[in-house]
């Protein structure tokens, strides 16, 4: 199987979908907080989503250029 390159415009738009989808996702986890009781297993549901946001915004300044490793 071969792998094929990704230009940088397709780069920054599958960047994009990937940042709408890692911040629903943090969304979705800080909701569903309010619907369990088990103070842990909110305290897994905070983390994930702290975890997913960091992601997003790595995905962010990727496609922004912002952090010097990602400039070309």
């Amino acid at each position: 199987m071969s792998v094929q390159s990704i230009n940088s415009t397709d780069a920054k738009r599958h960047s994009s979908t990937m940042q709408h989808a890692l911040t629903d996702l943090a969304k979705q986890a800080r909701k569903e907080i309010d619907q369990v009781d088990d103070p842990q297993f909110k305290a897994i549901l905070e983390t994930t989503a702290e975890v997913l946001i960091g992601l997003r915004k790595t995905f962010e300044d990727y496609s922004e250029g912002r952090e010097k490793v990602w400039q070309k």
